[in-house]
């Protein structure tokens, strides 16, 4: 025998009451305070008998929605809480389906971000200064005349090399320029001994020397500077000036002469001083005509210079040809002076002028007013 049995059904659960329950239950959100403990049998019947009427929520069901966690407002799906103030349904408000849309904009898919490079500055370290450096230095600051930085200059050159006859042979210069005059003749002598063959430092310290009055070493000074070098005319130059202060003024215009045919920045000299330079020296004024005399001779003022016989039978009109130095013995120069004839031992009525290189005719007659 059997029995039929209709199958046993579940009691239907409204969505709300059973989405309230499920938060009731929720240990994040079950009540803790003993004040709002309520029983959950009163929560059903106050739930049951607030959806049949419009009235809100008793103020027990507020308390517990607000511990309830606000859903995301940025969120774009649809709560599955209904918000306050509106009505339960009693089937769950279906999600919005949110077309996607195509923006266009003007922007690149990828703009790449711009990142500034640091820089580190580059530390360039400074060079030491060498020997040459503080050298060249040195002389810059002498030529300029600022002779006490020079010698600082010069002495922190020496204390890296200290075998550089330049450099005792340029402070020597400036310690002489700076009124230390005996350092600086120990600097050049230095300098020497260091370098016997380099000539400068011989014209300096016969300059010293010169300085001192002590006039026979520093000739011997400029004549070894000479030696050394024969083509340099400032030892010539320096010596001559010496020779001159001695009174030996054929050596001085020796000496002079010579400069300036080495250089011509010496030259002035010679004409200041009436002295006759090397092409001079080599040099003649040649005079020749015809004199009524058996003997023509040439003064220059009051002394005789040079003498020569006519030629032919009758010393009437006869010929003659001198040529005159246009140096003296001493190397002093005759151009531009006058000259004066006497013919045997009456003076000739006409003069003329000693010029280098000239070939003058000048017929001769006796004056008769001398």
């Amino acid at each position: 025998m059997f029995i039929a049995c209709s199958p046993v059904q579940e009691p239907s659960i409204d969505p709300n009451l059973q989405y309230l329950f499920e938060q009731r239950l929720s240990p994040d959100n079950a009540l803790t305070a003993p004040d709002s403990f309520i029983n959950l049998s009163q929560e059903i019947q106050i739930l049951k008998g607030q959806l049949a009427t419009s009235d809100p929520l008793p103020e027990i069901i507020k308390s517990t929605r607000a511990i309830i966690p606000k859903p995301d407002t940025n969120h774009q799906e649809t709560p599955t809480y209904p918000p306050p103030h509106q009505t339960y349904n009693t089937a769950p408000t279906p999600k919005p389906i949110i077309e996607p849309t195509t923006v266009t904009t003007n922007t690149p898919a990828y703009a790449p971000r711009t990142v500034t490079p640091t820089v580190t500055p580059t530390v360039i370290p400074t060079a030491t200064p060498s020997a040459t450096d503080h050298f060249n230095k040195g002389v810059d600051l002498y030529k300029r005349g600022r002779y006490r930085e020079a010698i600082l200059e010069f002495n922190s050159s020496l204390k890296l090399s200290p075998k550089h006859p330049k450099g005792y042979l340029y402070r020597g210069r400036a310690l002489n320029q700076s009124g230390q005059t005996q350092k600086g003749l120990v600097d050049i002598e230095f300098a020497i001994r260091l370098s016997p063959d380099f000539h400068s430092p011989y014209v300096d310290q016969g300059n010293i020397l010169t300085n001192l009055k002590q006039y026979e070493k520093a000739t011997k000074a400029y004549s070894k500077a000479i030696s050394l070098r024969p083509q340099e005319p400032e030892a010539y130059y320096h010596r001559a000036s010496l020779y001159r202060l001695l009174g030996i003024y054929d050596k001085s215009n020796f000496d002079y002469s010579k400069a300036c045919s080495l250089a011509d920045r010496y030259c002035n000299k010679l004409t200041e001083l009436g002295i006759c330079s090397e092409f001079q020296m080599k040099s003649k004024h040649v005079i020749w005509g015809k004199a009524t005399s058996i003997r023509v001779s040439v003064w220059l003022q009051g002394k005789q210079i040079a003498e020569v016989m006519t030629g032919g039978r009758t010393k009437i009109n006869a010929p003659y040809a001198i040529d005159l130095e246009i140096c003296d013995s001493n190397g002093n120069s005759r151009v531009g002076k006058n000259l004066e004839f006497k013919l045997d031992k009456t003076w000739a009525r006409e003069t003329i002028r000693v010029a280098t290189g000239e070939n003058t005719m000048v017929n001769l007659t006796k004056s008769p007013y001398r």
